[in-house]
């Protein structure tokens, strides 16, 4: 019990983690540095007041703040606790499901940078290229742990490549849009396998030239749905 009490503490800060990068990427702010900007106290992002600790733990000072800040009133952004709530939620199921640290913290690791990049694009209608590769390095290492054998991950790559050359070749995709769908080909072969490639074809054909959020959407879904399932 006190193993998964953990575990869901630890998903609500990677999931706070994850909520930081939600607000600073989209104003080019410094992730991991040693300057003034990166090492800035946690503040209310609109009203700029410092916050106490007990003001920005996860999950819970969102419930006791009753979802605003306490200084300015401006409600609290709610994809930042879903990021927490979710990475909680998350992390409990994958390890349970699991039952290997290794091969959990990997795959929680990309389930949460996966919400992160909806809800970047949710937010600001931009992908970041940083995440998505970011999920590529992790899934590349899972697929690693979980077959003990770096020439499957280079096969699964190579089928991802060869994939998105030919929907480009056959006009279901723009060649401007490849640099947006290769690393989504690619992490979804590499965590769900290449049984999971085929179905993408046509939401993305069908939905991505009109409807980019929907279809963003529902690859970032379908992603997920199977890593946890």
């Amino acid at each position: 019990m006190l193993l998964y009490i953990a575990l869901f503490l630890f998903g609500a800060l990677m999931g706070n983690f994850a909520s930081s990068l939600l607000y600073r990427l989209p104003r080019q702010m410094k992730v991991f540095s040693l300057d003034k900007e990166s090492r800035m106290p946690p503040m209310c992002s609109y009203c700029a007041h410092e916050l106490r600790f007990y003001e920005f733990l996860p999950i819970l000072s969102w419930i006791f703040s009753r979802q605003k800040c306490n200084y300015c009133g401006v409600k609290i952004n709610y994809m930042y606790t879903a990021l927490e709530v979710f990475g909680a939620v998350i992390s409990v199921f994958l390890y349970y499901k699991l039952q290997n640290f290794s091969e959990y913290f990997v795959l929680l690791v990309c389930c949460i940078l996966l919400l992160l990049k909806c809800f970047l694009y949710i937010s600001t209608h931009v992908v970041y290229s940083s995440v998505s590769y970011s999920i590529v390095i992790f899934a590349m290492i899972y697929r690693v742990l979980l077959d003990a054998n770096i020439l499957h991950t280079v096969l699964f790559f190579s089928i991802s490549v060869i994939a998105l050359i030919m929907c480009i070749k056959i006009k279901f995709i723009q060649s401007q849009d490849s640099d947006i769908l290769l690393p989504i080909f690619t992490y979804t072969t590499l965590l769900c396998g290449i049984s999971a490639l085929l179905p993408l074809i046509w939401p993305i054909s069908k939905l991505y030239k009109d409807k980019r959020l929907y279809c963003i959407m529902i690859l970032t879904f379908y992603t997920l749905l199977g890593i946890l399932l």
